[in-house]
């Protein structure tokens, strides 16, 4: 039996970095550590550093800083088998450095294709499709496509790995390839692209599915798609089993789950209407009434306006995708040609943008925290046409109907629309919470990781997802958290007050605006003339928020 053993009892010790993801603000990189002359337990460590930052996969390195044991607080990664972290400065180096790997390459190089092609908003999406990577989307647009109840387009699942194989399948077809060869062929080519991703247990899903139709059509075997989609999450809990624990999984799973079995009872109980819509808005109820419990428990938050924005943005988004692929072949082969095309799929693409944005503000989307018992009388109206297969279309249309309105009446009730007056949500000793209309503002410093997951809550909580930020504290843990804050949420705008300090505890919060390419405001001393060049709703929140400090000081 091993023995226990700690790495923070050592001082010299190797490392080799095992992968490197990239994030919006910063990359991951995952190490497994050792000891320098071999001996000891290996174990795994994370570390975040710069875009910059020279280490890539394969490379070996000596370190002199010691690994801190991870805490309660990071069980997610604890479950993933990483214990440890690390801050890398200036405190290792190379043993042995490799080339760049080849995917990082590959990557790097489709990035900058679509960039050139595409305009930053288009391109951004465009690569968050192709490669499943979200930090690519501006957050503005990632908060339209939540309220809109779409995100799940911007993630590679299923939609993806139908539009990919798509492609060489129809090619294969033209040029009379057996059906055996061209699902081989392009099983292999779905590897190539998984390969290439940041590798999402959503896409694991669809890819192993889609291999195990494969397996049936050489074996001549008749596929049963609910054993493929068993099967694919055997697979994946073998090679990672805490992500039984995740949310992604669950809703992944879940809604494919609910589409395979009630996609067609659903479909039963709507009348026929034109372009689809009807096979849509079944796919629709039958992943939510599969995933509807999971939501519930988990993020308190009932989503109506996906009903509508499914039919219109789930088939625009995945034109667009479809295409840039076309077109991203087409510009190696005829560089004018791609570009024109490139052109007229970011004009679509800024009205699909659009669309989204006005879908998102459409009064449909609602906090629903700790789950209300009363809304298992709707979800039981909903799963009717689930249990009763011979009931009448007409009977199973109005329990759907009636579902709807026994959720959306009460909570349109119980939600009322945002006052106009100035109102506190939250108040701290140095910090306060205040929201007018569809604008919020959070006053103050935020100190400690629970302090900023507090606000985020809070303000989810009200219905809020983005707000503006007032910076007045600039200890080193008020400006780290703030920084963090800013990139865990949009921001709409960012006001700091005078004398704040340039020096290195500013830099995380500079980046991370810099980065989301919001400028600050900086507002003057107090005898200056001051300009107001943010919003005059925003500055009255803002004197608001410093009268109820100022009174909390004098008494």
């Amino acid at each position: 039996m091993q023995a226990e053993y700690s790495f923070s009892d050592c001082t010299a010790f190797t490392a080799t970095v095992d992968d490197r993801t990239p994030y919006r603000y910063r990359d991951r990189l995952l190490l497994s550590l050792s000891l320098a002359d071999g001996s000891g337990c290996r174990d795994k460590a994370v570390a975040w550093v710069a875009k910059s930052f020279p280490l890539h996969e394969g490379d070996r390195i000596a370190l002199s800083v010691t690994p801190v044991r991870l805490d309660s607080s990071s069980e997610g990664m604890i479950r993933q088998g990483i214990h440890y972290s690390l801050q890398l400065r200036d405190n290792w180096s190379y043993i042995l450095k490799t080339d760049i790997p080849l995917r990082t390459k590959i990557r790097d190089s489709l990035i900058a294709l679509n960039e050139k092609l595409y305009d930053k908003k288009t391109s951004g999406v465009i690569n968050a499709l192709m490669l499943g990577d979200s930090y690519f989307v501006d957050k503005h647009i990632t908060y339209d496509f939540t309220r809109a109840g779409v995100l799940h387009i911007l993630a590679a699942s299923g939609t993806h790995i139908v539009i990919i194989a798509a492609i060489p399948l129809f090619l294969f077809s033209l040029l009379k390839i057996p059906s055996s060869l061209s699902y081989t062929a392009t099983s292999l080519m779905l590897a190539a692209y998984y390969y290439l991703t940041c590798m999402p247990v959503s896409l694991l899903r669809a890819c192993v599915m889609f291999w195990i139709i494969t397996l049936c059509k050489l074996l001549k075997k008749k596929n049963d798609t609910l054993n493929a989609l068993y099967f694919s999450a055997s697979v994946i809990l073998l090679l990672h089993p805490y992500e039984l624990f995740a949310l992604g999984f669950q809703l992944s799973y879940g809604a494919t789950f609910g589409v395979i079995v009630f996609q067609k009872r659903f479909r039963r109980a709507l009348p026929n209407l034109p372009f689809r819509i009807s096979d849509s808005l079944a796919m629709t109820f039958s992943a939510q009434v599969a995933v509807l419990p999971i939501l519930c428990a988990s993020i308190g938050d009932l989503n109506f306006t996906g009903i509508v924005s499914n039919i219109f943005l789930i088939p625009g988004t995945g034109l667009v995708f479809l295409a840039s692929i076309i077109i991203d072949f087409l510009t190696l082969i005829i560089p004018v040609a791609g570009s024109t095309a490139a052109h007229a799929v970011t004009n679509f693409m800024q009205f699909n943008l659009s669309a989204a944005h006005i879908l998102a503000r459409l009064p449909g989307h609602f906090p629903a925290p700790n789950a209300p018992f009363w809304l298992i009388i709707p979800y039981a109206f909903l799963c009717i046409p689930i249990l009763m297969r011979k009931l009448p279309t007409w009977k199973a249309g109005s329990c759907i109907t009636a579902s709807i309105l026994c959720i959306f009446i009460p909570l349109m009730l119980m939600t009322s629309s945002p006052a106009q007056q100035i109102s506190i949500i939250a108040k701290a000793e140095k910090r306060v919470l205040v929201t007018k209309g569809d604008s919020a503002l959070i006053y103050g410093s935020v100190r400690s990781k629970k302090e900023c997951d507090d606000i985020k809550k809070t303000l989810r909580k009200r219905g809020y997802c983005s707000a503006s930020l007032y910076i007045c504290d600039f200890s080193s843990d008020s400006l780290r958290e703030t920084a963090a804050l800013i990139r865990s949420m949009p921001v709409e705008t960012v006001i700091i007050s005078a004398n704040m300090p340039l020096d290195s505890r500013s830099i995380p919060l500079l980046d991370a605006l810099e980065i989301d390419g919001i400028r600050p405001v900086f507002e003057r001393e107090p005898h200056l003339k001051n300009d107001c060049q943010y919003a005059a709703k925003v500055y009255e929140m803002k004197c608001f928020c410093e009268s109820v400090l100022n009174d909390n000081d004098s008494s």
